[in-house]
């Protein structure tokens, strides 16, 4: 009886531990490519950056992309690409997940004399009559 027992536990025991399926397996795959992915920065990547890690996205486009960038300044957003010739919605949504579009911080010198203009041009705090002392 205990054999039988033994065995019956055994066997539940192999069957519970199936081995990983397909689906799990790609699954975990499409996680470690995801994780892999870096993001091209479109207001500094080079012209062999651009080429290299988009797709759809050769010499000839990627100079337009810089072309671009110095005639019109820093793209504001990953969209913005759209509007440079040759580039489409299409290739644009083949490559969203992978730009960014950063955008530059004020050094700190300018972030210091901003906040200086803002403390000359705040009036003077109007001071309280004192109604303690009455001559």
């Amino acid at each position: 009886m205990l054999k039988k027992m033994l065995v019956g536990v055994l066997g539940l025991f192999i069957l519970s531990a199936s081995p990983i399926s397909a689906t799990e397996t790609q699954s975990t795959e499409a996680v470690a490519t995801a994780a892999t992915i870096s993001k091209v920065d479109i207001n500094t990547a080079t012209e062999a950056v651009l080429d290299e890690e988009l797709i759809g996205i050769g010499p000839k486009k990627a100079a337009a992309i810089i072309k671009y960038r110095a005639e019109n300044g820093l793209f504001k957003s990953i969209e913005e690409l759209k509007h440079v010739p040759g580039i489409g919605e299409k290739l644009f949504l083949n490559n969203r997940d992978k730009l960014i579009a950063s955008q530059p911080v004020k050094a700190s010198k300018e972030a210091g004399l901003e906040a200086e203009k803002v403390v000359e041009t705040t009036p003077p705090a109007t001071p309280a009559s004192d109604t303690t002392h009455q001559n």
